[in-house]
Formats: structure tokens, C-alpha cells, sequence
């Protein structure tokens, strides 16, 4: 500051001035960030300390002007995601804050069939303002579920005999669903199902537990399939259980009778006995079990002058009338299995 008199020669007078600007509590506290998160087992007893709220507040000159406190709403929805009523207020009580620290404790025997998340309104108030100040935030707490329980599979799976058995047509379509393996968990849910390793004939849908076809699967080549089935759940830590799947592969009818040659010739004296053999044909059928067994039989407008023996495949004079020198015949060979066919023609001299 400068002071100048009216004299002459002016004279001049300096000083110094110097201002404090005092703080004043103007900016209220407030949470960082403003939705905090955290989780604690439910086997934790009451009193126990988990989580420490984070708050501030950029003009208080001591950390302990600023007090916690839980406030409403305080929401909850149970392990399937459902919100919970109001009226069921027992998850309310589950956690308290440490107004001074605001350490989060539990504060009562958490239950986490009735409440898995809980939503909790949480205030933080600077008591050294006046009036007090105050910020809200949101605590979202995650009770986890001690996993006591692994998967089970239907029985008469057990987990001292964990064996189970299932059948599988051949030459389903690839997609086509053999089986569907639904495992539980008494304290948790299914997360996935694996085929543990990969098999070669088979997948599993790794949410449903629908087991279907993957690549041909052929009886005569494959009549049984062995692979194991893993169940995990969705606890911590994460539990889980084996089957051994035994696929039984059923035959099915799905290959014709072939003769080992398209055609055949062969001769027979005129007027033969009844009973002369004539010639023996010959059919395979590579279909396994009956569905291979092959029966013949004759078709066409001479086959009566000729008998066929229906497994060996013996062709036979049936009668002498017919056979008359020089003439020519033409049957029919048949050989089926079961509902197959395969025609053959033959020739008679």
C-alpha cells in the first residue's frame, strides 16, 4: 500500500498488507467410487469386519469428522436373481457400518437361502460442517455360498458306482439326441457339462446335458461306446462329479443282401428227377446278428419247375415235366434278411 501527502516536494509512505483467506466448509463428502461392491461367506460369524467404505471430502482438516451409517432402501434377491419383498426383512439385519471407521461387519447369521445379494443404502456426513453435510453411495454385498455339496447324477448313478447306461440307434443323423444327463447340486446350480476327453461319436450340449450323435456311428464297426461325462457347479470353490457313460449301440437292418455274382448259368439234364440239384448260389449280408441271416427263395414264371433250399441255397429240380431239351429258363433268386431284399436273375439251360 502506497501513501502520498500534498506537500512539495511529495513525499511517499509504503506498507504491506497481507490477507488470510480462512477455509469454509462448503463442499459436502461423497463416496469413491459411488456404487462399491464386495462379497463375504456365509459362514462368517457376527462381528466380522469384510469391507471398509471409501469416502471423502476435499475441505475437512480431520479424517474423523466424517461419520457412516446404513441407511434405506435396503434391497436383496435371492440366489436365483428374484427380487425379495419388502415384508421378508430378515436380510436387512445381515450387515451394519462401524460409524467412526465406516468398517462394514456382519451383524447378524447370514442366510443365503434367504438373501444372496444385498443392496445396501450406505451415508457418509461430515459432522464438523454446520449444518452437517452429507453424501450417500450404494454397498452392494455378494454372500457366497460355501460349497459343501458336489454335483449328482439321476441313479442309479451313485458316487461309489458312477455308472450309467444309455442307447444309441446306428446311423442316426449327426444332431440326432441319444440321451439328456441332468445333474444337480444341492447347495449350488449346474454350470456345464463337458466330455472329458472329447469322444469321437458323441457331445454333450454343455448347459443342457442333451448328449447327441457327432459323427456316423456303425454297429459293425462299433457296439459299444465308453466316455465320461463331467458335472461342474457353480459354487466356490467349484465342485465336481463323473460319469461314466456306457453307450449301448443297437443294430439296425441297414445293408442289403448281396450275391457274389450278378448272374449265374448252369445246365441240367431233360427230364431229371425231382430233387436233381442243379446249382448252388450264394448271397452275404454284412449286417451282424439276425439282421445277416439270409433266406432264399425263387421268383419268376419257371420258378416251379425248381426248388431252392431257403438257408443253404441249394437249387433243385422240382419236377421232370418242365425240363425239356434245349429249352431255356429264367428265374429269379431272391435272398432277404429280414425286411430286405436283393434279386438276382439266373439263368437255366
Amino acid at each position: 500500500i502506497v501513501a502520498v501527502d500534498a506537500g512539495s516536494p511529495q513525499h511517499t509512505g509504503t506498507a504491506t498488507l497481507v490477507v488470510q483467506v480462512l477455509n469454509s466448509n462448503d463442499k459436502a463428502p461423497y463416496f469413491t467410487p459411488s456404487t462399491q461392491r464386495t462379497q463375504v461367506t456365509e459362514d462368517q460369524n457376527e462381528g466380522h469386519i469384510f469391507y471398509k467404505l471409501k469416502a471423502a471430502d476435499p475441505d475437512i482438516t480431520n479424517p474423523d469428522s466424517l461419520v457412516y451409517a446404513v441407511s434405506e432402501p435396503i434391497t436383496a434377491t435371492d440366489k436365483d436373481g428374484r427380487q425379495l419383498p419388502s415384508q421378508v426383512a430378515g436380510y436387512k439385519a445381515f450387515f451394519d457400518v462401524i460409524p467412526e471407521t465406516g468398517e462394514v461387519k456382519v451383524a447378524s447369521r447370514l442366510d443365503r437361502e434367504m438373501a444372496a445379494i444385498v443392496t445396501m443404502t450406505v451415508v457418509v456426513t461430515d459432522i464438523s460442517a454446520t449444518p452437517p453435510q452429507t453424501g450417500t453411495g450404494t454397498l452392494v454385498v455378494t454372500i457366497i455360498d460355501l460349497n459343501d455339496f458336489p454335483p449328482s447324477f439321476p441313479r442309479p448313478w451313485t458316487p461309489e458306482n458312477p455308472e450309467l447306461h444309455i442307447n444309441a440307434m446306428e446311423e442316426q443323423p449327426k444332431g440326432s439326441v441319444v440321451a439328456t444327463l441332468v445333474a444337480t447340486d444341492p447347495d449350488s446350480n449346474i454350470a456345464e457339462y463337458r466330455i472329458e476327453p472329447e469322444n469321437e461319436f458323441f457331445h454333450i450340449d454343455n448347459t443342457s446335458g442333451v448328449i447327441s450323435v457327432k459323427s456316423r456311428v456303425d454297429y459293425e464297426s462299433v457296439q459299444e461306446v465308453v466316455f465320461k461325462v463331467v458335472a461342474y457347479d457353480t459354487g466356490i470353490p467349484q465342485m465336481s462329479a463323473s460319469a461314466l457313460i456306457t453307450a449301448k449301440v443297437l443294430n439296425i437292418n441297414d445293408n442289403d443282401p448281396m450275391f457274389d455274382q450278378s448272374s449265374y448259368h448252369a445246365t441240367v439234364p431233360e427230364n431229371s428227377p425231382q430233387g436233381t440239384s442243379v446249382i448252388t448260389v450264394n448271397a452275404t449280408d454284412s449286417d451282424a446278428a439276425d439282421f445277416g441271416v439270409i433266406r432264399y427263395s425263387l421268383l419268376g414264371e419257371r420258378s416251379l419247375d425248381f426248388t431252392i433250399d431257403q438257408k443253404v441255397s441249394s437249387v433243385f429240380a422240382a419236377n421232370n415235366t418242365g425240363l425239356l431239351m434245349n429249352s431255356l429258363h429264367l428265374i429269379v433268386a431272391l435272398a432277404s434278411s429280414l425286411r430286405r431284399d436283393s434279386l438276382l436273375l439266373k439263368y437255366m439251360l
